[in-house]
């Protein structure tokens, strides 16, 4: 009887023992790291969406105007005047990073098609998440 009572001790703790989850982390960005709108956001823009018929800034592009590191900014900076929102609300929104269009349509939000246009490939998890930072840091002109 010892020795049943013993194998069946000696199964249940091989058995617990084999039992493990595998997790897998997801390295996060460092959330302190400050994003620069100059070094980190804008080249992907620029690289990306300051192309012509989709928003360099011509008669015949959407808005907003991405066709240089000033006019980026001026066109998407924080703010509630109307020059620097969308029809569906501001392209940058502090408060709630989600309500920003910018976020959402990089993010493949509920507003419009997913940017940019033609994807996939969209911008990358990286830099979407860095834009995240960005609008939760303020959405500093630096």
């Amino acid at each position: 009887m010892k020795k049943i009572k013993f194998l069946l001790l000696l199964v249940l703790v091989v058995a617990l023992s084999s039992c493990r989850k595998d997790y897998k982390f997801v390295q996060l960005q460092n959330p302190t790291k400050k994003i620069s709108f100059a070094s980190d956001i804008y080249p992907t823009l620029n690289s990306e969406c300051n192309i012509s018929g989709c928003h360099s800034g011509g008669v015949a592009d959407a808005p907003p105007n991405l066709s240089s590191l000033i006019a980026s900014y001026n066109s998407l900076k924080p703010g509630l005047l109307s020059t620097y929102s969308s029809p569906n609300g501001p392209y940058v929104d502090t408060i709630n990073v989600t309500s920003s269009i910018l976020y959402a349509r990089i993010n493949g939000g509920t507003v419009g098609n997913q940017m940019p246009d033609g994807g996939p490939p969209w911008l990358s998890a990286t830099y979407i998440n860095n834009v995240k930072q960005w609008i939760q840091q303020g959405a500093k002109n630096n």
